[in-house]
């Protein structure tokens, strides 16, 4: 292993977080030698030097303390992270959208953004999130957005105070949750072992971050001592077939959307994960007469009896509606 290449092993070993020098010599010999200058503490700490004088951001050792017992630790501040203006682009978007959103890992993206080279980063275009967020109206509780982050990172079970749309705030048991952002609003979808429905998957429920409610005998968002029982939301996946002409626009997306099946015509057989029974049902249906769901049983069953109940309410005299 030439010196270049060792030195770049090293600082990629260093992202990963402080390692002794002796620690770093053991990974470095993992990775191959050179038989005729053999790795050695000494070549690490040489490497270090030379590193240093490059300016590549090593934390300065502490006083009163052997330099053989100190960890290596990269200052990752002083790192210049290099991005083609493509990646740096995405980037940026991304800070744009978590800031919108008042999500606090904002302030970690931000840090990387600006640690893109200062020639990179004038070259870019404004982002264009904003207009991704003009049919929503983010204003939820951050305290509310902290709380069910905690709960979440934590594994712990989760009693909320939820107002539905015109009805009373309710209380709710979460057992697993996770958040979402759909149609210009920020959600949580979880899983509620008290709530009604035949199947674990119609037990979950979805909740609107901008009405969640502190009353004065519950706050919006109990994280309790309960570890959850699932590792992740109860998901499902339906299979529907679509037209060529609509199945062009569906890819394989990781742990979305799997493609089954192609036939000669371009039409596709396609496996979509969701959590919401309803959101499923209402997705299928405004792919109109460009798809035909295959399973679960239960999807379809719910898919025919809305158009059914669609059909008589447009058979009907007119009149208010039901």
């Amino acid at each position: 292993m030439d010196a270049f290449v060792r030195r770049w092993n090293l600082i990629k070993l260093l992202l990963a977080g402080p390692l002794f020098r002796s620690e770093v010599l053991e990974q470095l010999q993992t990775l191959g030698g050179d038989e005729e200058s053999p790795l050695s503490e000494a070549s690490i700490s040489a490497d270090v030097k030379v590193l240093r004088k490059y300016g590549i951001g090593f934390r300065p050792l502490g006083e009163g303390t052997k330099r053989s017992r100190q960890a290596y630790e990269l200052d990752l501040s002083m790192l210049d992270l290099f991005a083609s203006p493509a990646e740096a682009s995405a980037l940026q978007a991304a800070v744009a959208l978590f800031e919108d959103l008042r999500l606090p890992e904002v302030e970690r993206l931000r840090s990387l953004f600006d640690r893109i080279p200062v020639h990179v980063r004038q070259s870019l275009d404004a982002p264009y999130t904003g207009q991704l967020l003009k049919t929503g109206d983010p204003s939820y509780d951050p305290r509310v957005l902290e709380g069910l982050q905690r709960g979440i990172r934590t594994g712990r079970m989760m009693r909320l105070t939820y107002r539905p749309l015109n009805r009373e705030p309710r209380i709710y048991l979460v057992d697993r949750a996770q958040l979402t952002w759909s149609e210009g609003y920020l959600y949580l979808q979880a899983h509620c072992p008290e709530a009604e429905g035949s199947t674990p998957w119609h037990r979950n429920r979805e909740f609107r971050l901008d009405r969640f409610q502190e009353t004065a005998t519950h706050p919006a968002v109990e994280v309790l001592d309960t570890p959850t029982s699932f590792e992740q939301v109860p998901a499902f996946e339906y299979r529907v077939w679509l037209s060529a002409s609509m199945a062009a626009a569906f890819r394989k997306v990781p742990r979305r959307i799997r493609v089954l099946e192609e036939a000669p015509d371009g039409s596709r057989l396609v496996a979509i994960t969701e959590t919401i029974p309803l959101r499923a049902v209402r997705k299928v249906l405004s792919y109109g007469m460009q798809a035909r769901v295959i399973e679960p049983d239960f999807i379809v069953t719910e898919v025919q009896s809305t158009i059914e109940r669609m059909a008589g309410v447009l058979a009907s005299p007119a009149g208010p509606a039901p």
